[in-house]
């Protein structure tokens, strides 16, 4: 029999019980020796503090209870005292429990639960309860691993004595300041509020430092367990990443978007001044300034320049050739996929190629429908549309509406900046939406619409051009001559003095893209073409004398004197 309490043996025992922890069952533990001795008592008419504490004194241990019971009566004898304990707990309803050399006996109730968090590891914790012996596998316990926390159920007095426990090996809590103040956080790269961007009937929303801060805080307790959940930025990116570095594991938790922040925190923007104005413990300023540190770099710069073709299949085909012929890097060409195909293609000589483009339009072959630059950051979309929108009528039995419709040509490109060794190239995401009405057989009646899409993501080197084409455009036209007033003859007019004639002619749409990276918001100098920015460094340099000279003149006393 092992006895934790013998002085001689206790190092040694304690090392097997370390070592056993792990291969032995929970009763491996095995219950006081009081428990497993023989006992034998004759009760007529005694009080039941009576009975039991003659069962304490017989063994040497103490009693604690608590509660009115009635008499005891009756011949209580077994091999294990425990038995005799079980018995009289029945008869007269009172939970029991024996910890540090004391029985604890208080009336039977319904048992309690609670959720203690646990600081370290929930098998140490279990195996040091039970080696103290104040685990009782009669009641529950239920670890909950993810969460690092336990649920206890039992009589109130064992609740109460196993979180007693688990309360002494979490360190002690910090009380924070209570003081609370308004903290503002100005802002110099990213937009304090939510810019939306409308596309069509779609809204494009590019989140501010507010609503990152705002959904960064909902869902939990600031510096305890801050949720990354519906950030709306992707893991990947760099300034995400190392937000994430500055806050602890957040709990695994689905939020909601529209929920404000625990604790009374409240999170406005400024748009006036850009910034973000946070209403939290003043303690707390800091962790906010590191985040919109984080949050707030400047982005690079990138111009997009866009031109919208209009050309003839056999040109365009005659094109292609001709320009895979004079250079070597080539992704694909439109010639060699079948009609109606898109393809995309780098262009290496790109005046070669313009002055292709230019000669086609010159002769009519070609026609330039736009040519759009924009300049716009790093991972924001930049939208150009040209569309058109007509209402429909749907007139119904006492109702009538009127529903648009809108088609035409929509580019969105969202580019991004990848700087490999000695190579800069920008990736695009594009989505192309080219659309047009086609005309009813009754004249203005719209009966359909005609909408052909492209969505890739390519990437290319700087200062190149990406084509897309195969959009095929079906041009009919139909005219009529007639000779005056002949022409008008009810029945012999349009026979003999009119004369009409239909063409049709086939098209493809084709869109060139150049991105071109012109710096980022530190530097107003990248917004220039290479041969100018010499001027802009003079005309620099002679601002700066200028005030240099400035500074000079401050120190001259140009009063006089008598």
């Amino acid at each position: 029999m092992l006895s934790i309490r013998s002085g001689r043996h206790a190092a040694t025992l304690c090392a097997l019980l370390l070592s056993l922890s792990y291969a032995l069952p929970v009763t491996a533990i095995e219950a006081p020796e009081w428990q497993l001795t023989a006992y034998a008592y004759d009760a007529h008419e005694e009080p039941l503090v009576q009975v039991l504490g003659r069962l304490a004194e017989a063994f040497g241990f103490a009693l604690e209870l608590t509660g009115d019971y009635a008499v005891v009566s009756g011949r209580y004898r077994s091999d294990r005292a425990v038995r005799i304990l079980e018995r009289l707990a029945l008869e007269h309803r009172f939970n029991w429990l024996f910890y540090n050399n004391t029985l604890y006996v208080s009336p039977a109730g319904p048992y309690e639960s609670v959720r203690l968090d646990v600081k370290g590891n929930i098998g140490e914790l279990h195996q040091a309860l039970m080696e103290i012996g104040l685990l009782d596998p009669r009641y529950g316990w239920g670890p909950l691993e993810r969460e690092n926390s336990v649920l206890v159920s039992g009589p109130q007095l064992y609740v109460a004595l196993v979180e007693a426990f688990v309360r002494e090996q979490l360190p002690p809590v910090k009380e924070e300041s209570a003081e609370v103040e308004l903290i503002s956080l100005p802002l110099r790269y990213i937009n304090s509020d939510d810019r939306s961007v409308q596309y069509r009937t779609q809204k494009v929303l590019i989140p501010g430092a507010a609503s990152l801060l705002r959904k960064l805080l909902v869902g939990g307790r600031v510096g305890a367990d801050l949720s990354m959940a519906g950030l709306g930025l992707d893991t990947s990116d760099s300034a995400t990443s190392s937000v994430a570095k500055l806050l602890p594991a957040p709990e695994r938790r689905d939020t909601e978007p529209d929920r404000a922040p625990a604790g009374g925190i409240r999170v406005e923007a400024d748009i006036r001044n850009n910034m973000v104005l946070v209403h939290d413990r003043a303690n707390r300023r800091p962790m906010y300034e590191r985040l919109i540190a984080l949050l707030d770099q400047p982005s690079r710069l990138i111009e997009i320049d866009a031109l919208i073709l209009d050309i003839s299949r056999h040109d365009l085909s005659s094109l292609a050739t001709d320009w895979q012929m004079g250079n070597g890097s080539i992704m694909g060409g439109v010639s060699l996929l079948p009609a109606g195909a898109t393809s995309t293609f780098n262009i290496g000589n790109l005046k070669r190629f313009m002055a292709q483009v230019k000669a086609l339009e010159g002769s009519g072959r070609a026609a330039l429908i736009a040519n759009p630059s924009v300049l716009t950051l790093e991972n924001h979309p930049a939208i150009i549309d040209f569309s058109r929108t007509e209402y429909l009528s749907t007139v119904g039995e006492r109702v009538a509406n009127l529903d648009a419709v809108t088609v035409g040509t929509s580019l969105q490109v969202t580019p991004r900046s990848i700087n490999t060794d000695q190579r800069r190239q920008i990736q695009l995401l594009i989505d192309i939406e080219d659309g047009e009405f086609e005309p009813g057989s009754e004249g203005a009646v719209l009966s359909r619409t005609h909408k052909s899409t492209i969505s890739t993501q390519v990437l290319i080197e700087e200062n190149r051009a990406l084509v897309v084409g195969g959009l095929q455009q079906q041009q009919r036209r139909d005219s009529t001559r007639q000779i005056p007033l002949l022409g008008k003859i009810p029945l012999l007019g349009p026979l003999l003095f009119t004369d009409r004639e239909q063409s049709q002619s086939g098209r493809e749409r084709v869109f060139i893209l150049i991105p071109r990276l012109v710096g980022d918001q530190l530097d107003p100098r990248g917004y220039l073409p290479e041969e100018e920015r010499p001027v802009l460094q003079q005309a620099l340099e002679r601002v700066r004398t200028r005030k240099e000279s400035e500074g000079l003149l401050k120190f001259i006393d140009l009063r006089g004197t008598r």
